[in-house]
Parts: C-alpha cells; sequence; structure tokens
C-alpha cells in the first residue's frame, strides 16, 4: 500500500445535531487537495441475546427515517462516561427487559466506513435472566423471541433488512452456532 501523509488545511462544522455531526474538511492528500464530508457518530453496541434454547431476543421498533417497522437486535450508541461493554449490558437490559451473565464481543465494524466515524460493536450475551424493561421514552419497543431457522428465513426473505442484525446474525450463525 502506497504511503500517505495527510494534512488538514480547514475543517467546518456544516450541521451540529443532537447525535449527529456533519463536516467538510479541506485537505491536502500527499499532493492532491480534496474535500471531505463525513458524519461524525458516537460508537455504539449491538447484542445477540442467546436464551438457554437458543432463541434469540430481537427488538421491533419503529424507524423514522425509512417509515418502517424493523426486526432487529437490540442496540445502542454509548454514554460518554462508560465503556462499550457497559453500553451493550445497559441497552440489552432497556430494550428487552433482560440482563446477561455472560457477554463477549464478538466484532467491531464499520457501518458506513466511506462517509461516517461509528463504529459498531456486537456483542454475544447469555445466561439470561430477567431485568427490568426501560426502553427510552421515545423507544416504542415489542419484543420478540425467534429461532434460529426463523431469523435466517427472515433475512432470506427480505423481512429483516437491518445490516447490523444481518451482519451480526449471520456471523454468529458461521462461527457460534451449533444449534439450528
Amino acid at each position: 500500500m502506497k504511503k500517505i501523509k495527510i494534512k488538514i488545511i480547514r475543517s467546518e462544522n456544516v450541521f451540529f445535531g443532537e447525535i449527529l455531526r456533519f463536516k467538510k474538511d479541506d485537505i491536502l492528500i500527499n499532493t492532491v487537495r480534496s474535500i471531505r464530508e463525513y458524519v461524525e457518530y458516537p460508537e455504539a453496541a449491538a447484542i445477540i441475546p442467546v436464551m438457554k434454547d437458543g432463541r434469540i431476543i430481537m427488538v421491533e421498533q419503529y424507524r423514522y427515517a425509512n417509515k418502517c417497522f424493523s426486526l432487529e437486535i437490540p442496540a445502542g450508541k454509548k454514554d460518554q462516561k462508560e465503556s462499550i461493554k457497559q453500553c451493550a449490558k445497559r441497552e440489552l437490559e432497556e430494550e428487552t427487559g433482560y440482563k446477561a451473565k455472560k457477554i463477549k464481543k464478538l466484532i467491531q465494524y464499520f457501518p458506513a466506513i466511506s462517509y461516517s466515524t461509528e463504529v459498531l460493536h456486537i456483542f454475544l450475551a447469555k445466561d439470561l435472566q430477567k431485568g427490568k424493561f426501560n426502553p427510552d421514552k421515545d423507544e416504542f419497543i415489542a419484543i420478540r423471541i425467534l429461532s434460529m431457522k426463523e431469523i435466517l428465513q427472515l433475512i432470506t426473505d427480505n423481512i429483516i433488512k437491518d445490516s447490523k442484525t444481518i451482519l451480526s446474525i449471520l456471523y454468529y450463525a458461521s462461527f457460534y452456532s451449533q444449534d439450528f
């Protein structure tokens, strides 16, 4: 790979929202001047909560941007003062009402590497026990508990369209799950 040197000539905050920041940087890559526009987004965690019988707890919620209900694994963005693992544990309990005695990080990835700083960390949660269901006040969540076979069929049938869920479930099915 060719070595590159990047110099930021000017960085501009185009928009500051509650969660998203849109940035525009005027940069010099080696000797070529270029503009880069991107979204700054906090780290987030997603969790595959697996029950003793192998079924997986999913959340169904309305996604305003796409004007549809979406079936997903629980997930959420990290608060400033918590670790990514603490974020995963918090989001699991808030969105499903379950706590995990065992939680393991599986993988992390960039959902939109070309235009976003977001890093999504995927966790596996096992040995679940009842906790407190406490979604954010603007989240309207229904819990669905499904077998791996059912989830894979929903992915195949293009019912599950959320990329973090598809990637996470297929990763888990390929490398960790033996029971489907």
